[in-house]
């Protein structure tokens, strides 16, 4: 009887074995003739970074980096579909893609503390950070920001302002008077500021140096739009749904 089991448990065990081996080298042989090669043989692209590779549904997911993006494509044997999978409601690009984001933001939390302008602390705190990267003349960046008060209260939660502009010269000269004048954010807030077109008054070596970190960190994360956030816990989203960000709070 003894014999028996064991005999059993052994099979049971090579059985298992067997299919993880199977598993393994399914998942290399659907992704190792995927380089970047491969990949420009099929899309004229030039400078890029792969930053990941697995299988999905029996495709070779590969995430690349260019231009600051972060892209999804999907390579099978000889040819490849650029964009996010969806299976059943379900972005399974989006699994991969915030893996990256927040591996990101654990190597480079030290960079991103140094890039925050100013930030919102309720009276009492939880131990979570949110991180919000906005630019002072972006409408729903602006909303956002008139709304994440109530919500940073709510769960006790510091927020951390990182200012930075896709808005050219205008932009980026508001986004350095914000650090200048040493805003919070009910002053931030206000939206007379905002309006001032005097590019030189409020010009300072400090405002320059910190506006260059949060552009040198925004690219290094692969952010092109804004408003963006992410939880000192890694979690990341983008786009001014408050609802989705309360939703990662309540985790």
């Amino acid at each position: 009887m003894k014999n028996g089991f064991y005999s059993k448990s052994r099979i049971t065990f090579l059985f298992i074995m067997l299919l993880l081996n199977y598993d393994n080298s399914k998942a290399d042989d659907t992704c190792s003739h995927v380089d970047q090669e491969f990949i420009q043989s099929h899309i004229q692209i030039r400078k890029f970074e792969i930053l990941s590779k697995k299988t999905v549904k029996d495709l070779c997911e590969v995430i690349i980096k260019m231009s600051g993006r972060l892209i999804p494509v999907y390579c099978g044997k000889d040819y490849i579909v650029s964009g996010n999978l969806y299976s059943k409601g379900i972005i399974l690009s989006q699994e991969a893609v915030n893996k990256i984001y927040s591996d990101n933001i654990f190597y480079h939390i030290v960079q991103i503390k140094q890039a925050v302008a100013f930030n919102y602390i309720p009276e009492k705190i939880n131990g979570k950070e949110i991180y919000m990267i906005t630019d002072p003349l972006c409408r729903f960046c602006n909303e956002a920001v008139s709304k994440i008060k109530p919500l940073a209260d709510k769960f006790g939660t510091v927020v951390n302002f990182i200012v930075i502009s896709y808005n050219g010269k205008r932009g980026k000269a508001k986004s350095i008077e914000a650090v200048c004048r040493n805003f919070g954010l009910s002053e931030y807030s206000l939206e007379q500021w905002k309006k001032n077109d005097d590019f030189n008054k409020y010009q300072c070596e400090k405002g320059k140096e910190k506006i260059s970190r949060a552009e040198s960190i925004s690219e290094i994360l692969g952010i092109d739009a804004v408003p963006a956030f992410f939880l000192n816990d890694g979690s990341f989203m983008s786009g001014a749904d408050l609802n989705n960000l309360e939703n990662l709070l309540s985790k």
